[in-house]
């Protein structure tokens, strides 16, 4: 079960980074429906790092549900079990918008970033 949270913990991080680095403004400014803004897009540094943790994410995902696989009561439905615990990623991506971005939250989509989180919690146990 340690395998799974570390693996949670890394996909949370590079999820969160890889979804970051793609709201920046200034990358999103540009005209990406022209063949020159989209190339200069798809070779931009923040680009690029971000489509690196993504992979990353999607490597840490196979390596929490093999880690589940093994588990006795969760080995059945490791897939399922997987994609609920890597939802705990939307907290991550809130948080880090709202601290890198400057993105703010309304009470009700706090309270809802929340209860995904809760949900997540109750799952597990």
């Amino acid at each position: 079960m340690t395998a799974a949270i570390l693996g949670c913990i890394v996909f949370c991080i590079t999820t969160a980074a890889s979804i970051t680095l793609l709201g920046d403004r200034a990358l999103l400014s540009d005209n990406l429906l022209t063949p020159r803004g989209f190339i200069a897009f798809l070779f931009h540094w923040r680009f690029i790092l971000s489509m690196t943790c993504a992979l990353i994410s999607r490597f840490a995902f196979v390596f929490i549900n093999h880690s589940l696989v093994a588990h006795p009561t969760l080995g059945p439905i490791s897939t399922t079990v997987t994609s609920f615990i890597t939802a705990s990623a939307y907290v991550f991506i809130v948080f880090s918008n709202w601290y890198f971005l400057g993105e703010r939250l309304d009470l009700q989509q706090s309270l809802g970033a929340g209860l995904i989180f809760l949900g997540i919690v109750v799952l597990i146990k």
